[in-house]
């Protein structure tokens, strides 16, 4: 049996294409539903019942479910959410003070960077999300934070070797007829893709970016994250040099700690 078409992760465009012959502004008023986090269409009050009722003949609102939630004393709560073939992924909501509250997504299940102060680089890659697994984590993120003021791509996953689902799932996301987000409050968060940080450049999305850097000592870098192998420290700096010509922003450089490695003063300067 053919599974139904899964509604959360069309833009608006595709979604109108999929719901043919139904008129365009019952297209918006859906999609305002499932930006809402509608999980059936029972509740789509201005839809008739028929009309709601061959809609959920054809068609589902989600596709992944949570399956534990972990809550910390700081306000930090992990979702561990499952997909509809089994894989598991996590969605994280981070709160810092009483006005930044942070959706924290995954965009793979798995990851194949193999960086070795990451948890996730030690359980393989998987595959790629789709723009509805990818949207759905910012949903049920919403349910438990309604005041969710910022996105971070950076749990499971590396994000520039998905840009395709990203940019669909930040094209939803920040569609003025739904949730109307701020691309400024998106931000990106890659190892170190060279030729993914020019691909974002040249065609969006038009996000924040940042590099988890580490280290400005190649050699160690090389060790730490496999990466920069093949995506060296210059390479990469000519790839963020193009990225900021191109969308005059800053990009956040970050830096993950690790004991006696990278924990000298001059390693800071050198950053």
């Amino acid at each position: 049996m053919d599974q139904k078409i899964v509604l959360s992760g069309l833009p608006l465009e595709a979604l109108t294409e999929v719901l043919a012959p139904l008129p365009s502004f019952r297209s918006k008023q859906i999609f305002k539903w499932i930006s809402r986090g509608a999980r059936s269409f029972d509740g789509m009050t201005d839809l008739s019942e028929e009309l709601r009722g061959e809609l959920a003949a054809r068609f589902e609102l989600r596709s992944t479910v949570v399956s534990s939630k972990l809550e910390d004393r700081d306000g930090t709560v992990k979702l561990q959410i499952t997909l509809r073939d089994g894989a598991k992924i996590e969605a994280v909501l981070l709160v810092d003070g009483e006005d930044r509250k942070t959706a924290c997504l995954s965009s793979q299940a798995g990851c194949p960077m193999g960086c070795v102060f990451c948890k996730t680089g030690t359980l393989g890659f998987l595959r790629n999300l789709t723009s509805a697994e990818i949207v759905e984590q910012y949903f049920h993120l919403l349910e438990i934070a309604p005041d969710l003021s910022h996105i971070v791509v950076m749990g499971m996953g590396e994000p520039l070797l998905n840009l395709d689902a990203l940019r669909t799932a930040v094209a939803i996301l920040t569609d003025e007829n739904g949730l109307a987000l701020s691309k400024r409050r998106i931000t990106l968060s890659t190892s170190g893709i060279v030729e993914g940080i020019r691909e974002l450049a040249d065609r969006g999305p038009e996000t924040r970016l940042a590099l988890s850097l580490t280290t400005a000592d190649d050699e160690l870098r090389s060790r730490l994250m496999p990466i920069n192998k093949t995506n060296s420290l210059d390479r990469l700096k000519e790839a963020l040099v193009y990225y900021q010509k191109r969308y005059k922003k800053r990009i956040t450089l970050e830096a993950v700690l690790l004991k006696g490695l990278n924990t000298r003063l001059e390693d800071a300067r050198a950053l």
